[in-house]
């Protein structure tokens, strides 16, 4: 036959033995492994069926309640009230008040939750009913007989419907069934806020309509009364302050017009009184401030009724404002000018001094006790009508149960175990880190890699060692014949003639590929072909191709001169076997493959054949390769497809790494055929036309 199957011996990749799974083995991988996703598939869509079986489908009932700024608004801006708005944070904030025990505990009291079956469950005489009651009596039978049995007892354990829990003997029955009743209350609340900022919407579910909404009304109405009871308790004791704050200021007031009038008294002023203009005489004219001086008098008002709207535009504007130091200004000019006048009157600077201090004084503590007077009457009487939020909408009982969208849930169900089922076979064939294809072989060795299927004798009692003649046209066949065709050209190369057939473990095929190799190699083209049995431990080879051999390796060893007489010729293939003829293991055995011993009889047997091929243990498992690998002119590497793991190759040729070089190919062996016609399904039906099954 002639060479058209040579595959390049250069043909070599960088190598590379991480475990890592491309894109493209994901499709083969996934459907290779089908039970997985379509029992996940199955499983998922069970769950999601059993669901909306045993799930109730409830009514849910909504509630609306709006935070109304606008009134706190309208109030700052017409100088009202300086009561603060509220902003987004606090909104927010209000949806944690709205399931906060404050507002839950009372609707559970108002509406005697606790004693609902909804809430608490069916509850018997002993509070449990049917099998949970057998399953925690017959359990807490048995906490019970600990005492008498091993003589030790665990009093706070005790069993309950939720699991295992520690008992509390000083904990009331009925503040267990409220909590139970908040509890399960919480976990069919929603609480969250519309697309208007302001409006919180607040839903119950429950499996009666009319509780649904009783349920969501208790609550908002709670919040509502909760939030004005708040706003109450807030406003007297603003109230309280305020009129600490006026009495203060009504005794300050006081003590400042005494003190002005003792003044005016010991200088015989006259219309001098707190601070403002003196009050009118009879004959309704003005009194004057001094004795028939009306010009004090009238600049000693102008300058008080300056100063009052200076200290009211400095509370309002700031003391740096324009009005204000304009204000300022006049004062001081007034000021000035009831100097000059009060120096013509007799007055001295210190006496008309203390008056104007007297005066401003009395002025100031007037002015602050009614500008607290006012803000007094308007907590008093505008702020407790405010509302910060009402109810917009009520719940009503809802119509119809709150629809489950059972398609959306068999659909994501069944998608969800199929991605599940997928996402395992992926996992295990990552955690598997084993061979499958040929390209994870080149990837990772950077060698060419042929596959070998499994293969079964084509008749009873033959056997597999001439599959090659018994099935030609096979796939396996064909591997073989690729084999074949690198050590040819490998040969016509470099003149190689020992070819050493290794692998990693054990029982990985090494003597199927040995036999069916020699008789390709000896059939097809008439090249002489020996095969040596060099793996003195298990003796695979003798085994199957010259079960009774007395004679062999040793014996050659001695005396290679000898080699001729010591063969076993197979009749059909006409190959020839150097069996290794021993009753035990020899513990020798790698320093007989590495002696001088051995290489004459390599440099024998090269004179006599066209290729000697040996089979050498595997190389994780002794040390006979690293002592005759010297000998071999180049290595086929067989690996079992999907048993040997990635990271056991990579070990192995560490271990060896002076035959990397020489390694001409990698056969997968033992495929399985199924999985294959999986794998290589983008080659189409016409990919295997040329085999026969």
């Amino acid at each position: 036959m002639s060479d058209n199957f040579s595959i390049p011996p250069d043909y070599v990749q960088p190598a590379n033995l991480g475990s890592d799974l491309s894109l493209a083995d994901a499709r083969w991988i996934v459907w290779r492994g089908w039970r997985l996703p379509a029992t996940g598939a199955l499983i998922g869509l069970a769950l999601a069926a059993t669901y909306l079986l045993f799930v109730p489908e409830v009514y849910k009932s909504s509630a609306r309640i709006l935070l109304d700024r606008s009134v706190n608004r309208y109030l700052q801006s017409s100088k009202i009230s300086d009561e603060p708005t509220f902003d987004d944070t606090d909104i927010g904030g209000q949806i944690y008040v709205m399931s906060s025990d404050s507002i839950v505990v009372p609707v559970v009291r108002s509406l005697n939750l606790a004693h609902d079956p909804e809430f608490v469950g069916q509850r018997g005489p002993e509070g449990k009913t049917g099998i949970k009651k057998f399953i925690a009596n017959a359990a807490n039978s048995v906490f019970s007989l600990q005492t008498k049995i091993f003589g030790f007892d665990f009093p706070e354990i005790q069993f309950s419907l939720g699991g295992w829990k520690r008992a509390s003997s000083n904990i009331d029955p009925n503040t267990v069934l409220e909590r139970t009743a908040v509890e399960n209350l919480l976990r069919q609340l929603t609480v969250y806020r519309e697309d208007a900022p302001n409006v919180i919407n607040v839903t119950y579910a429950s499996r009666d309509p009319v509780k649904a909404a009783t349920v969501a009304n208790a609550l908002a109405d709670k919040y509502i009364e909760m939030t004005e009871e708040r706003k109450l308790k807030s406003n007297k004791m603003i109230g309280r302050l305020l009129e600490d704050r006026l009495m203060d200021l009504k005794r300050q007031s006081d003590d400042a017009d005494r003190a002005l009038q003792d003044f005016a008294t010991a200088h015989n002023l006259v219309g001098i009184t707190s601070g403002r203009l003196a009050p009118a005489n009879a004959d309704g004219t003005q009194a004057q401030a001094f004795p028939n001086n009306e010009l004090i008098l009238k600049l000693r008002t102008q300058y008080v009724d300056l100063a009052a709207k200076a200290s009211e535009l400095e509370r309002q504007l700031g003391p740096t404002h324009l009005a204000v130091v304009k204000l300022r200004n006049q004062m001081q000019q007034l000021n000035q000018a009831m100097k000059n006048e009060d120096q013509r009157n007799g007055l001295g600077d210190a006496d008309q001094a203390k008056l104007r201090d007297l005066e401003s004084s009395a002025a100031t503590l007037h002015n602050l006790y009614n500008a607290a007077l006012r803000k007094s009457n308007e907590v008093n009487q505008v702020q407790p009508e405010t509302e910060d939020a009402h109810i917009i909408t009520r719940a009503a009982p809802p119509l119809s149960k709150n629809y489950k969208k059972s398609l959306a849930l068999l659909g994501g169900g069944l998608m969800f175990g199929l991605l599940a089922g997928a996402g395992l076979a992926l996992g295990r064939e990552w955690l598997a880190s084993v061979f499958r294809t040929p390209a994870q072989v080149r990837k990772a060795t950077g060698v060419y890699c042929a596959v070998l299927p499994t293969v079964v004798p084509v008749s009873p009692g033959k056997g597999v060692s001439d599959y090659v003649l018994d099935a030609p046209y096979t796939r396996f066949t064909e591997a073989i014949r690729n084999a074949r065709a690198l050590l040819k050209t490998d040969q016509r190369r470099h003149g190689n003639k020992v070819i050493g057939i290794i692998s990693a473990a054990s029982n990985e095929g090494k003597t199927t590929v040995v036999s069916n190799l020699a008789t390709l190699l000896n059939a097809s083209s008439r090249e002489r072909t020996l095969i040596i049995d060099g793996d003195l431990h298990r003796r695979t080879v003798t085994a199957e191709l010259a079960p009774g051999a007395r004679e062999g390796l040793l014996e050659a060893l001695e005396d290679p001169s000898r080699l001729k007489e010591l063969v076993v010729k197979r009749e059909r293939s006409g190959v020839d076997v150097l069996p290794c003829a021993v009753s035990e293991r020899n513990p020798h055995a790698a320093e007989l493959l590495g002696s001088a011993q051995m290489d004459k009889l390599l440099d024998v047997a090269r004179a006599s054949y066209d290729f000697i091929i040996v089979e050498i243990p595997p190389i994780m498992s002794v040390v006979d390769i690293k002592m005759v690998e010297r000998f071999i002119d180049s290595f086929i590497f067989v690996i079992e497809w999907g048993k040997t793991k990635r990271g056991l190759i990579e070990e192995a040729l560490d271990e060896v790494d002076n035959i990397r070089d020489r390694v001409l190919c990698v056969l997968l062996n033992k495929a399985d055929p199924a999985a294959l016609r999986t794998i290589e399904a983008y080659k189409g039906a016409r990919g295997g036309d040329y085999y026969v099954s």
